[in-house]
């Protein structure tokens, strides 16, 4: 008996019958051999040394690049919805946003919070600011979404716990193909996200079907989310997962303006800071206010509306300036407890039942000093060397003979 027929021997021992040796045949098929070889798929670099390198395409300039996914998170009813719909519009027509160049095109809004009638309250406010017409944003290509009190998830688990898209996100995402958007807003991701927003691979999964989107329509896709209570205690306006803000390639972050203490809030002034942007600078903050239902950018430079509101501000700060002077009330261009011009005027009441911030105040006596319309007095005995806010240019000392 050789030694490749003692397994079979042993088999007939014991009571089974012997089962033939197989003998593996030179031209048997192959699991392995025959299954189709997958190549994995090498970038192509060989013209490289030639090829004119390829520009960076935004679709706002230097903040929110294309073909990626943009998170945008706020607090709730801070204005990041009315935000997004303005650049929305900016994009259809090729006007800039906040101050930003922007890429023009067409634009989709889909919204789930906000009814066909505030839509149309809210677009009236924007189109008034663009000096524009609804005619036009449709001819540009505007279009609209509300799916309030729907379903409108686009992603969701299936029994392998994986997110996949729904038919709906397939409809998005041919609509993106038919159309070609410089922009998408989707309105808000608890309304279009089915899964676990704490559950790493869940979230990943889900901006990538969103930066599937983006890669199809050659456009961004921005989703709009509402922090925790922890994002919004430890500045990050993230909640759940990481992977929000690690996957997408640009987020930001829209908040109430914050004051020193014991400063009144001013409800109508926002900051928005750039948290992340992987192709560009990161950490600016825009300064915005709320405006005849829109936001408009505070710093910008050149805009006539900022200086028809520095000039209000540099007025108010004369006439209190004038009132206090007349009361005898002394004030001071330094901080103090009591007699600091900025904070003691912040707290006075205009005609309008409103008051002013602090901060505005602030900017215009640097204004104000700049231009010789206040300067500094002194006042009381010489000994205690004190000085006190005055209307007008410095007095010229007159030449001693």
């Amino acid at each position: 008996m050789s030694i490749t027929d003692e397994p079979a021997a042993k088999a007939v021992i014991n009571g089974r019958k012997p089962q033939k040796p197989r003998l593996a045949v030179d031209n048997e098929p192959s699991v392995i051999s025959d299954a189709p070889k997958l190549k994995l798929p090498f970038i192509k670099m060989s013209t490289w040394d030639t090829d004119p390198v390829p520009e960076r395409q935004w679709a706002v300039q230097d903040r929110i690049p294309l073909k990626q996914t943009y998170l945008f998170t706020g607090n709730g009813a801070v204005g990041k919805s009315l935000v997004d719909l303005q650049r929305a519009v900016a994009h259809v027509l090729g006007k800039p946003w906040l101050g930003m160049p922007v890429r023009q095109g067409p634009a989709i809004y889909m919204g789930a919070e906000d009814d066909t009638d505030e839509l149309h309250i809210r677009l009236a406010a924007i189109l008034d600011h663009y000096e524009a017409t609804f005619a036009g944003v449709i001819a540009g290509g505007l279009n609209l979404l509300s799916y309030v009190g729907e379903d409108c998830i686009l992603g969701i688990p299936n029994k392998c716990e994986m997110i996949e898209p729904t038919p709906l996100c397939g409809m998005l995402k041919e609509a993106a193909l038919d159309i070609k958007p410089a922009a998408m807003m989707i309105d808000t991701v608890a309304d279009v996200y089915g899964g676990s927003e704490t559950d790493r691979g869940q979230t990943t999964q889900f901006v990538k079907l969103m930066n599937g989107i983006a890669v199809a329509g050659n456009c961004s896709v921005a989703i709009l989310a509402h922090p925790s209570v922890a994002g919004m205690s430890t500045g990050t306006g993230l909640s759940g997962s990481t992977a929000w803000h690690n996957k997408v390639r640009a987020r930001a972050y829209m908040k109430a303006m914050e004051t020193e203490r014991g400063d009144e809030p001013d409800p109508d002034a926002k900051s928005i800071q750039f948290m992340k942007n992987n192709y560009g600078r990161q950490g600016d903050t825009l300064q915005v206010r709320w405006q005849r239902g829109v936001y408009v950018l505070e710093s910008a430079p050149n805009s006539l509306e900022r200086l028809a509101e520095d000039q209000k501000v540099d007025y108010r700060f004369l006439q209190l300036l004038n009132q206090f002077r007349d009361q005898d009330r002394n004030l001071s261009d330094k901080p103090s407890a009591n007699a600091y011009a900025p904070k003691v005027f912040s707290e006075q009441k205009g005609s309008d039942g409103k008051r002013i911030n602090k901060r505005h105040f602030e900017d215009a006596m640097q204004r104000l000093f700049g231009a010789n319309k206040i300067h500094l007095e002194a006042y009381g005995p010489a000994s205690r060397d004190r000085t006190r806010l005055a209307p007008g240019s410095r007095p010229q000392k007159e030449n001693s003979l």
